[in-house]
């Protein structure tokens, strides 16, 4: 592995597949909201993940560079595993 490969941004080990930066990836969430008479409010109680969910089809994108795509897509182990084919 590379230098780049070994140092991230974040801890999920996402790296963008196009430009490879690993500290500009936004993902799609689900939130659970309880809605109020002054709109909603991000409900904590019942939710497994604390107050968001995502999972490997979740929408992704590189916000350095535009790269768009699924979660999956910016899983570095994937993107190592397709290079070594």
């Amino acid at each position: 592995m590379t230098d780049e490969e070994d140092n991230f941004d974040n801890d999920f080990n996402m790296r963008c597949p196009k430009c490879k930066k690993t500290d500009s990836i936004a993902i799609v969430i689900q939130a659970w909201a309880m809605l109020t008479s002054e709109g909603t409010e991000v409900y904590h109680d019942d939710c497994p993940d604390n107050d968001h969910l995502w999972d490997e089809k979740s929408g992704a994108q590189c916000v350095a560079c535009g790269k768009t795509g699924k979660v999956k897509d910016f899983d570095a182990k994937r993107q190592d595993k397709r290079r070594k084919r």
